[in-house]
């Protein structure tokens, strides 16, 4: 169901983007403390507490280095003996501070970033590399450019892996413990490619989904570093802590993942500070003010929601349905655990999720297509509770995550416009699908699939597994199990195991051969009435 525009062909222009990358570093100044430094104290920013003694500060300075020697294969240090460093901490999540700087509305749109990475060993094993995922080099090969890279405050060796360099491999000069921090800090640049897509230049601004570099998740004693493929969304992380400063064009409307701490103007400049704690990633859009209409509203459980559309009506309309989703999720499920919910609209059919960010196809914001913009917010937002508060694999076990949320946004539909309008939007929307045989298992990664095969199996057949399950075990038990799902897996990875267990304790019986059966690419879900 999506498309995407084809991206122009355009020529990076890679010394005057790294000059750019310089303006990064002062955006951290006002975070430093001093009479000069703004008004909001250090303390004002922090996230929630993580599980260390010493949590990270914003007072922490930011390392500097000569650039940073980059060999041609990557140098993986001997395994030493070592004694215990000095500032040895507990398990807690990654803490990622960056300061962005945008500039949507050049010829060659450009983002100057310097990011500084509080990386924790949180496994067992001791670790000897520390990876990065780069996945705007995925989208448009060499469109990030580092210049500089620093690894406890001294310049690092680093190698870029990966068929298009969207892997930053560090080694680490002194094993990291479990339980250990390392810092890292990256100076990159981002020549922005027109796409359309949830990365990239749009006719709304720019999306910048999956623009930061992302440790890797470390999983079973290697690191993940899956080949990315443009079916579904190739991509897997920890929950993490992150403050980020954002500067672009007055211009242009910020919608982000996290809580708004402050904002600041300079010149034709505006800056904003945010910050989130347990976040599944960091994504941003910037929302051009003079084509498009914003409109807020605080859902009766406190959740502000921000929608735009190249009319207020519009814009208002999606920001309803945004409001109405978190209200019965958090009732159904948990509650949402972050203030805010942005909805905009981007070139690619269908809809994105990030943290607090869902991107839908700006063709639904049309009243011709209002059914698929209710349907699409509900989808999404069903996301913020599975892939971003509970993760999942959403490589190798898409199904895990979008299986259900497609049952949870028809639900939707049915809460918001009734019986009816759910059994038109069930008909339309899987109308191709019916008859369509199914030709591999609804648990199959997404390299298992091809053409309209993902859409069938996952989104189709997944919606018909989990109706049967409901008629199964009951709409009591269901919601029972999903919301146990949910409190055990805050903030962590769930598997398979973990889903079926939770409706297994609901129901009081083993669902395991429910469920092998029904993921099986054999089985044909019954007929409905």
């Amino acid at each position: 169901m999506r498309r995407r525009r084809t991206a122009k062909p355009y020529i990076i222009i890679a010394a005057a983007v790294l000059l750019l990358a310089g303006a990064a570093l002062a955006i951290f100044r006002p975070w430093e403390g001093g009479e000069e430094s703004g008004p909001t104290p250090a303390a004002t920013l922090s996230p929630a507490p993580v599980e260390s003694e010493t949590p990270y500060s914003w007072a922490s300075p930011i390392p500097t280095a000569e650039p940073s020697p980059t060999p041609q294969g990557t140098v993986t240090p001997a395994p030493t003996e070592s004694a215990a460093p000095a500032s040895a901490e507990s398990y807690g999540y990654n803490l990622y501070e960056a300061a962005l700087t945008l500039y949507p509305e050049l010829d060659i749109p450009v983002m100057s970033a310097a990011m500084r990475l509080s990386y924790v060993n949180d496994e067992t094993d001791v670790l000897y590399e520390i990876k990065l995922r780069l996945h705007p080099n995925d989208i448009e090969p060499g469109c990030l450019v580092i210049s500089e890279v620093a690894l406890n405050g001294a310049a690092a060796y680093y190698d870029m892996e990966g068929a298009n360099g969207s892997i930053l491999s560090i080694p680490l000069l002194r094993e990291l413990h479990p339980g250990e921090r390392a810092e890292v800090y990256v100076k990159y640049s981002i020549a922005i490619p027109e796409t359309g897509n949830r990365f990239g230049i749009n006719a709304a601004g720019a999306m910048m989904g999956n623009a930061l570099p992302i440790a890797a998740v470390y999983e079973d004693g290697a690191w993940r570093t899956d080949e990315y493929t443009a079916e579904g969304d190739a991509f897997y992380s920890d929950a993490s802590d992150y403050k980020v400063s954002i500067s672009l064009p007055s211009r242009y409307y910020l919608a982000h993942t996290g809580s708004l701490v402050e904002e600041t103007s300079e010149g034709a400049m505006r800056t904003y500070y945010i910050t989130e704690a347990k976040a599944r990633e960091f994504a941003f859009a910037a929302i051009d003010s003079t084509k498009y209409k914003k409109y807020s509203m605080v859902s009766e459980n406190g959740v502000t929601v921000t929608a735009y559309g190249e009319k207020t009506a519009r814009a208002e309309t999606a920001a309803r349905y945004g409001a109405e989703a978190m209200d019965l999720f958090s009732a159904l499920i948990g509650p949402y655990p972050y203030e805010n919910l942005f909805v905009v609209p981007f070139d690619m059919g269908g809809g994105m999720e990030y943290p607090g960010l869902i991107m839908v196809c700006e063709e639904y914001f049309r009243p011709i297509n209002m059914d698929y913009l209710e349907l699409v917010v509900g989808h999404e937002a069903a996301h913020q509770w599975f892939y971003s508060v509970v993760g999942s694999d959403q490589i190798l076990s898409p199904w895990l995550d979008e299986a259900l949320v497609e049952y949870l946004g028809m639900e939707f539909v049915k809460h918001s416009s009734g019986e009816e309008g759910y059994e038109a939007m069930v008909q339309k929307r899987f109308a191709g699908a019916q008859g369509m045989a199914r030709t591999k298992p609804i648990n199959s990664s997404l390299y298992g699939f091809e053409g309209s095969e993902y859409f069938i199996c996952v989104y189709a057949y997944g919606f018909e597994m989990y109706t049967e399950l409901v008629d199964t075990i009951g709409s009591a038990a269901f919601y029972s199990g999903l919301s146990t799902y949910y409190k055990l897996n805050a903030h962590k990875i769930a598997d398979e195991y973990k889903l079926i267990s939770a409706f297994s304790d609901a129901y009081d019986a083993d669902l395991t051969e429910w469920f092998e059966y029904r993921l099986n690419s054999t089985y044909i879900p019954p007929v409905a009435n």
